[in-house]
């Protein structure tokens, strides 16, 4: 064992054909004849000094040290992978592809003018966005399927093997349609707000709970979790908006997002502070693959993104405080 020379085609041979258990369809996806795959792993067992496959009725399966083997064959050729892309994209500097995984609100809050700036800095290079719930993009990001993935971190629960790099902090709004009877009121209370249906992320409700207990507000922690479910759950922003527009339904939106709205004459925001609605996302990957050199650029191009629409919030939310001390009749709020 301790002379064997491997390389990666007979790696990649032997992982193929554990993924197939069979010879024949091995063969046809490594574009081989299937006598030539037969070599090839022969050869690999001559080196390895050990059997590394049966056969049986049931196809191929790897022995006891067939499967050694391969947990360390998967990762040699993960490893090979990542180091081939890092040589590229370092000796090229253009073009590279990107696999990106984006949770429903960082999507239309920043990630679209990172992208921007990425394309400028990197020319030729080729992004693919994939939104989906967080949850879910994890689990894709785990199978090497995303490159990196932008969302809440806090649905990792804790797990080592993602790393999570913390973007800035986001407050969020109560958002109605214009006209909704809540903004005829002089006072708003959390007890009126949670009269009325909340339209929302599917995994809305849990979250909104952590937040208002992480700020010490469990009374309204647990009123948000027992008594304001999404009575529409979607992860289009888009849906979202439109839904509450004809409805009387209430959503949560970052304030950019629904400054724009206003602006539209469709939606406005409620005049009710909600300090436990802040959120600050982050840049997942994979604790053992480190970012690429594309992947680094874009980090920075997220951070800048990021930090310049906080900035943008910081001066709106002023004037949005401002704008709040007026009788509602001569409410307006200009850019």
């Amino acid at each position: 064992m301790t002379s064997m020379h491997v390389d990666l085609r007979m790696i990649q041979h032997a992982t193929t054909l554990a993924s197939e258990r069979n010879y024949a369809k091995a063969a046809n996806l490594l574009h081989l004849s299937q006598s030539a795959l037969s070599r090839s792993i022969l050869e690999l067992e001559k080196r390895v000094g050990k059997k590394l496959f049966d056969r049986n009725n049931g196809g191929v399966q790897p022995t006891e040290v067939g499967r050694l083997f391969l947990n360390h064959a998967e990762v040699i050729l993960e490893k090979a992978s990542d180091m081939d892309r890092d040589l590229r994209q370092v000796t090229e500097r253009k073009g590279g592809e990107l696999k990106v995984g984006a949770g429903t609100y960082p999507t239309d809050m920043f990630l679209g003018q990172a992208v921007g700036r990425l394309t400028v800095m990197r020319p030729g290079i080729q992004v693919e966005v994939i939104h989906d719930q967080v949850v879910d993009l994890i689990q894709r990001l785990r199978k090497r399927e995303l490159d990196l993935l932008v969302g809440d971190a806090a649905w990792l629960q804790g797990a080592d093997d993602i790393t999570a790099i913390p973007l800035k902090s986001h407050q969020g709004y109560a958002v109605v349609r214009a006209g909704h009877p809540l903004l005829s009121k002089k006072e708003i209370s959390l007890e009126s707000v949670f009269a009325f249906p909340l339209v929302a992320s599917g995994r809305a409700a849990s979250r909104l709970a952590a937040l208002a207990a992480k700020v010490g507000d469990s009374k309204n922690g647990a009123g948000l979790q027992a008594r304001w479910l999404p009575a529409v759950m979607t992860e289009s922003l888009s849906m979202m908006c439109s839904t509450v527009a004809n409805s009387d339904a209430i959503t949560l939106l970052p304030l950019q997002l629904a400054l724009a709205e206003c602006d539209r004459g469709r939606l406005a925001i409620l005049p009710l502070e909600l300090p436990w609605l802040n959120i600050a996302f982050s840049v997942m990957h994979l604790a053992h693959r480190p970012l690429s050199p594309l992947g680094g650029d874009f980090l920075h191009a997220i951070k800048e993104a990021d930090a310049a629409l906080l900035d943008e919030e910081t001066k709106s939310a002023i004037r949005l405080s401002k704008l709040w001390r007026m009788p509602a009749a001569k409410r307006r709020l200009k850019k």
